[in-house]
């Protein structure tokens, strides 16, 4: 049992703020951390970033985009694409993501696979 369980999500988007090659760096810091972690991602990422990293104090919630409560709202997140100054480097999975957090904390402490009194979210 641990009292905190840190949850953060990490999907490979087509295009990025910043490389990926940046965020596998971010990704090994935040795995140093000795707290339980839920790990929300998708198969292809699964395979490709985390597959090899197996701890019993992460768990690897699998969830594709059109799984997500906000997916409903995608032809939204599309016209607000158009409009965005930034859609350089921004996109409508990242809308996505960026909606989807507190769900995402939701399912964590539902599933409360560490039995955790408190839950954080971690960009």
């Amino acid at each position: 049992m641990s009292s905190t369980t840190i949850v953060t999500c990490y999907y490979m988007l087509d295009h990025s703020k910043q490389t990926h090659a940046h965020y596998m760096q971010w990704i090994g810091n935040f795995m140093t951390i000795q707290r339980p972690k839920i790990i929300f991602t998708d198969k292809k990422t699964y395979d490709l970033v985390f597959h090899s990293i197996q701890k019993q104090e992460i768990y690897y919630y699998m969830m594709e985009f059109s799984e997500f409560k906000t997916y409903q709202y995608i032809d939204t997140f599309r016209k607000d694409l158009e409009r965005d100054r930034e859609k350089f480097r921004h996109n409508t999975y990242l809308y996505l993501l960026w909606n989807e957090k507190s769900d995402m904390l939701r399912k964590a402490i539902e599933l409360n696979k560490f039995q955790s009194e408190y839950y954080i979210y971690c960009d």
